[in-house]
């Protein structure tokens, strides 16, 4: 019954917020059927909102804990793991503070909003987090950001990701996207978020997928030559509609493989 908020999937896991702001983390390899079989991740008298998934490690989180301080969580086994995270709003925006908002995670990069409120206006501020340094790079005042009195900005940024050195986003109440190189702001404004980073780890593509046709011809190959039937961590799987000519002997079509422990059995 009821809702789910705010979707994100990486590998085998999912996370959700419902109704009653309360996160589940699921693993889709043990398909669950009802949020009583994913792990529920809010603290005693917390409400959870927006989790996002760490690209690179599944098994990382930041969400927002109760609207003004983001939180990391780290699944390590069946236990989770807490630390708070992002506590503080920068002083362009405490004055006027509303919420944080994290908006992507990879790796040990953060990106997230200081989200302001104005007498009903609402403002945002995108800012980098460096969890291995413990450090915020935040974007700079531009000539058209408005300023007050009592020294804070009316900062217009809206929805946004990075991708290497690029960040691109959308500014508030606005249509045109914009997409800034941040290798170039870090020369000119000296924000710069990738300080310690290679050209390599900047220019880095996420890694591809195989297609299901491809996966399904390596697995039958290496099955047609070893003679045997695979497992996948460690658990034989005698059937799977993809590869029905081979495993037709017997057992449950629900068992079939994730594409993650193909891919692992493949490089196994």
């Amino acid at each position: 019954d009821g809702l789910g908020w705010e979707p994100g999937i990486v590998g085998d896991t999912l996370a959700i917020v419902d109704d009653n702001v309360n996160g589940w983390i699921c693993d889709l390899s043990k398909y669950p059927k009802s949020l009583s079989d994913c792990k529920k991740v809010n603290r005693d008298g917390e409400e959870v909102r927006g989790i996002r998934i760490n690209r690179e490690n599944e098994k990382q989180f930041v969400y927002n804990s109760n609207f003004t301080k983001l939180a990391y969580l780290e699944l390590k086994g069946d236990e989770f793991f807490y630390k708070d995270l992002i506590t503080d709003f920068s002083a362009e925006t405490y004055l006027h503070k509303y919420s944080l908002a994290a908006l992507q995670f990879r790796g040990n990069t953060l990106l997230f909003e200081e989200i302001t409120d104005f007498n009903g206006v609402g403002g945002g501020l995108i800012c980098y987090y460096r969890i291995d340094k413990n450090k915020k790079y935040c974007m700079k005042k531009m000539e058209d950001d408005k300023s007050y009195s009592d020294g804070t900005t009316k900062f217009p940024y809206g929805f946004g990701e990075f991708e290497g050195k690029w960040l691109l986003y959308q500014k508030r109440s606005s249509d045109p996207f914009i997409l800034r190189d941040m290798e170039c702001y870090c020369k000119e404004e000296g924000i710069c978020p990738f300080e310690s980073a290679t050209e390599e780890e900047l220019n880095r593509k996420p890694p591809l997928v195989p297609s299901a046709s491809k996966v399904r011809d390596e697995i039958l190959e290496r099955i047609e030559e070893e003679k045997v039937l695979p497992k996948f961590d460690g658990n034989e799987v005698y059937f799977c509609a993809y590869m029905e000519r081979f495993l037709m002997n017997v057992g449950n079509p629900g068992n079939c493989p994730t594409a993650a422990q193909m891919n692992r059995y493949l490089k196994s």
